[in-house]
């Protein structure tokens, strides 16, 4: 008998049929189609997220500026200010400190420190009571701070009014 059980199994065993080379070709085949398909879905996601970041840390960088610059000239009066042509604002500051804003090579600079790179066009723009430009602090009501920024490709504006104490 133990020998009819043996070979009852092993006659099991031989008649079971393997996977064929066609099978594991097909299955292969699956795989590396759903690899490359989940591949580029984790490229693009990742590209977007860079993209998304360096936006958010422009704008971050944009907000920043512009309200350290509207701060310091809703504290002065036009008998501050020292200049304001030529890519340049000049003021002194409620500590009778000088503050030099100054726009050169797509940088601005804030008593010769770097503020913000990339800036495509003068950021200010000077204005009398009606919205006409003046050039002159005697005529200045209010002070547009316009923030055009060029970084990696990408073209962000902002744009702000300030009113300095009359």
């Amino acid at each position: 008998m133990p020998k009819k059980l043996r070979n009852e199994s092993t006659a099991a065993f031989h008649n079971q049929r393997g996977a064929t080379l066609i099978e594991l070709v097909l299955v292969l085949s699956i795989l590396g189609i759903i690899t490359s398909i989940t591949g580029g879905i984790l490229h693009t996601q990742s590209r977007i997220f860079v993209k998304i970041y360096e936006r958010s840390t422009m704008l971050s960088d944009m907000h920043k500026v512009m309200n350290q610059v509207i701060s310091e000239i809703q504290e002065i009066s036009p008998d501050n200010i020292s200049k304001m042509k030529d890519n340049q604002l000049i003021f002194t500051d409620i500590d009778g400190l000088s503050v030099e804003y100054k726009l050169k090579n797509n940088q601005i600079t804030r008593n010769g420190s770097l503020i913000l790179d990339g800036v495509q066009d003068d950021p200010f723009v000077y204005l009398d009571e009606y919205g006409n430009s003046v050039n002159s602090p005697d005529d200045l009501k209010m002070t547009k701070i316009i923030l055009t920024v060029l970084q990696n490709g990408e073209l962000c504006t902002m744009e702000e009014i300030a009113y300095g104490r009359n």
